[in-house]
Protein backbone atom coordinates (compact mmCIF):
# COMPACT_ATOMS: atom_id res chain seq x y z
CA UNK A 1 0.00 0.00 0.00
CA UNK A 2 1.19 3.48 -0.94
CA UNK A 3 0.09 6.38 1.20
CA UNK A 4 1.47 10.18 0.62
CA UNK A 5 0.09 13.63 3.22
CA UNK A 6 0.09 16.74 0.92
CA UNK A 7 2.27 19.34 2.91
CA UNK A 8 -0.68 21.80 2.80
CA UNK A 9 -3.61 19.34 3.83
CA UNK A 10 -5.09 18.64 6.85
CA UNK A 11 -2.99 16.46 9.20
CA UNK A 12 -5.09 15.40 11.72
CA UNK A 13 -7.71 14.63 8.81
CA UNK A 14 -5.04 12.63 7.19
CA UNK A 15 -3.78 10.61 10.69
CA UNK A 16 -7.74 10.02 11.40
CA UNK A 17 -7.16 7.47 8.07
CA UNK A 18 -4.09 6.59 8.23
CA UNK A 19 -5.31 5.18 11.58
CA UNK A 20 -8.42 3.31 10.32
CA UNK A 21 -5.80 2.07 7.56
CA UNK A 22 -3.34 0.64 9.95
CA UNK A 23 -5.88 -0.95 11.99
CA UNK A 24 -7.18 -2.55 8.66
CA UNK A 25 -4.19 -3.77 7.71
CA UNK A 26 -2.86 -5.06 10.91
CA UNK A 27 -6.20 -6.80 11.10
CA UNK A 28 -5.83 -8.47 7.86
CA UNK A 29 -2.06 -9.65 8.56
CA UNK A 30 -0.89 -7.35 5.77
CA UNK A 31 2.02 -4.47 7.08
CA UNK A 32 4.08 -3.40 4.32
CA UNK A 33 3.52 0.37 3.80
CA UNK A 34 5.48 2.83 2.11
CA UNK A 35 4.57 6.48 1.89
CA UNK A 36 5.72 10.12 1.80
CA UNK A 37 3.87 11.61 4.82
CA UNK A 38 5.60 15.69 4.96
CA UNK A 39 6.43 15.63 8.42
CA UNK A 40 10.11 16.80 9.03
CA UNK A 41 11.73 14.79 12.18
CA UNK A 42 14.53 17.35 12.31
CA UNK A 43 11.88 19.67 13.88
CA UNK A 44 9.98 18.60 17.39
CA UNK A 45 6.51 19.63 16.70
CA UNK A 46 2.75 19.33 16.70
CA UNK A 47 2.78 17.53 13.46
CA UNK A 48 6.12 14.80 14.63
CA UNK A 49 4.05 14.35 17.71
CA UNK A 50 0.90 13.60 16.40
CA UNK A 51 2.26 10.99 13.50
CA UNK A 52 4.13 9.59 16.28
CA UNK A 53 0.86 8.65 18.37
CA UNK A 54 -0.44 6.98 15.58
CA UNK A 55 2.38 5.07 13.91
CA UNK A 56 4.70 4.21 17.55
CA UNK A 57 1.35 1.68 19.02
CA UNK A 58 0.66 0.53 15.44
CA UNK A 59 4.18 -0.14 14.24
CA UNK A 60 5.04 -1.80 17.55
CA UNK A 61 2.03 -3.92 17.89
CA UNK A 62 2.97 -5.25 14.26
CA UNK A 63 6.29 -5.84 15.19
CA UNK A 64 5.74 -7.50 18.45
CA UNK A 65 3.43 -9.49 16.10
CA UNK A 66 5.63 -10.78 13.44
CA UNK A 67 8.33 -11.87 16.55
CA UNK A 68 5.75 -13.62 17.96
CA UNK A 69 4.46 -15.38 15.02
CA UNK A 70 8.43 -16.10 14.02
CA UNK A 71 8.61 -18.16 17.25
CA UNK A 72 5.21 -19.49 17.70
CA UNK A 73 4.85 -17.84 21.17
CA UNK A 74 1.02 -16.66 22.06
CA UNK A 75 -0.23 -13.33 20.85
CA UNK A 76 -0.33 -11.77 24.47
CA UNK A 77 3.50 -13.18 25.53
CA UNK A 78 6.03 -10.67 26.50
CA UNK A 79 8.56 -10.60 23.56
CA UNK A 80 11.63 -8.50 25.20
CA UNK A 81 13.07 -12.16 25.62
CA UNK A 82 12.11 -13.12 21.81
CA UNK A 83 13.78 -9.40 20.92
CA UNK A 84 17.11 -10.61 22.40
CA UNK A 85 17.08 -14.05 21.44
CA UNK A 86 17.00 -13.12 17.41
CA UNK A 87 18.79 -9.99 17.81
CA UNK A 88 16.11 -7.86 16.72
CA UNK A 89 16.20 -4.40 17.78
CA UNK A 90 12.79 -3.08 18.97
CA UNK A 91 11.05 0.60 17.68
CA UNK A 92 12.66 2.26 20.28
CA UNK A 93 15.81 0.75 19.69
CA UNK A 94 16.07 1.36 16.26
CA UNK A 95 15.30 5.06 16.94
CA UNK A 96 17.98 5.70 19.67
CA UNK A 97 20.51 4.07 17.11
CA UNK A 98 19.27 6.24 14.46
CA UNK A 99 19.88 9.31 16.41
CA UNK A 100 23.41 8.01 17.22
CA UNK A 101 24.39 7.26 13.78
CA UNK A 102 23.08 10.91 13.00
CA UNK A 103 25.16 12.64 15.85
CA UNK A 104 28.11 10.35 14.82
CA UNK A 105 27.95 11.71 11.18
CA UNK A 106 27.50 15.59 12.82
CA UNK A 107 30.06 15.55 15.59
CA UNK A 108 30.72 19.38 14.50
CA UNK A 109 27.35 20.06 15.56
CA UNK A 110 27.88 18.93 19.13
CA UNK A 111 30.00 20.04 21.95
CA UNK A 112 31.20 18.59 24.81
CA UNK A 113 30.82 19.79 28.61
CA UNK A 114 35.15 20.27 28.54
CA UNK A 115 34.94 22.85 24.90
CA UNK A 116 31.91 25.08 26.61
CA UNK A 117 34.07 25.11 29.74
CA UNK A 118 37.46 24.46 31.20
CA UNK A 119 36.08 23.24 34.65
CA UNK A 120 36.96 19.49 35.00
CA UNK A 121 33.95 18.32 36.35
CA UNK A 122 32.71 14.47 36.34
CA UNK A 123 30.90 15.23 33.40
CA UNK A 124 33.24 17.62 31.53
CA UNK A 125 32.91 14.33 28.66
CA UNK A 126 29.45 14.52 28.09
CA UNK A 127 27.94 16.53 25.41
CA UNK A 128 26.75 20.10 26.24
CA UNK A 129 22.58 20.24 26.31
CA UNK A 130 21.82 24.45 25.48
CA UNK A 131 19.42 25.75 27.83
CA UNK A 132 16.09 25.53 26.14
CA UNK A 133 12.37 25.10 28.14
CA UNK A 134 10.45 25.02 24.52
CA UNK A 135 9.02 21.65 24.26
CA UNK A 136 9.44 21.90 20.66
CA UNK A 137 13.63 22.13 21.44
CA UNK A 138 13.87 19.78 23.63
CA UNK A 139 12.13 16.81 21.34
CA UNK A 140 14.02 17.72 18.43
CA UNK A 141 16.60 15.91 16.82
CA UNK A 142 19.37 17.44 18.16
CA UNK A 143 18.46 17.52 21.65
CA UNK A 144 17.24 14.40 21.94
CA UNK A 145 20.82 13.00 20.77
CA UNK A 146 22.41 14.82 23.04
CA UNK A 147 20.10 13.19 25.96
CA UNK A 148 20.69 9.81 24.78
CA UNK A 149 24.15 10.31 24.61
CA UNK A 150 24.45 11.47 27.73
CA UNK A 151 22.52 8.80 28.92
CA UNK A 152 24.44 6.22 27.63
CA UNK A 153 27.02 3.95 29.93
CA UNK A 154 30.42 5.49 30.39
CA UNK A 155 32.10 2.06 28.26
CA UNK A 156 29.73 2.94 25.00
CA UNK A 157 29.73 6.82 24.93
CA UNK A 158 33.86 6.17 25.43
CA UNK A 159 33.96 4.62 22.18
CA UNK A 160 32.55 7.52 19.82
CA UNK A 161 36.26 7.89 18.51
CA UNK A 162 35.44 4.73 16.97
CA UNK A 163 32.15 4.57 14.53
CA UNK A 164 31.99 1.34 13.87
CA UNK A 165 32.81 -0.24 17.40
CA UNK A 166 30.51 2.50 18.61
CA UNK A 167 27.83 1.41 16.52
CA UNK A 168 28.49 -2.09 17.32
CA UNK A 169 28.84 -2.09 21.21
CA UNK A 170 25.90 0.39 21.27
CA UNK A 171 23.36 -2.20 18.97
CA UNK A 172 24.34 -5.20 21.00
CA UNK A 173 23.62 -3.21 23.99
CA UNK A 174 20.26 -2.12 22.74
CA UNK A 175 19.26 -5.80 21.82
CA UNK A 176 20.14 -7.25 25.53
CA UNK A 177 17.79 -3.91 26.60
CA UNK A 178 14.79 -4.35 24.16
CA UNK A 179 13.44 -1.06 25.11
CA UNK A 180 9.32 -0.96 24.66
CA UNK A 181 9.94 2.83 24.32
CA UNK A 182 12.62 5.68 24.47
CA UNK A 183 11.01 6.80 28.27
CA UNK A 184 12.05 3.47 29.30
CA UNK A 185 15.91 3.88 28.33
CA UNK A 186 15.45 7.54 29.78
CA UNK A 187 14.21 6.22 32.93
CA UNK A 188 16.95 3.47 33.69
Amino acid sequence: MTIYGSPRGNLTNFLNQLDLILQILYNNKCNIICGDINVNYLIGNNRRSQLDAVLHKKVFLAQKEVIGTMTGSGRRASCKSLFQELGILTIASQYILSLMEFLLQNKEMFASNIEIHSINTRNNLKLHKPASNLTICQRGVYIMCIRIFNKLPTHIANLVGSKRTFIFTLRKYLVHKSLYSVEEFFNE
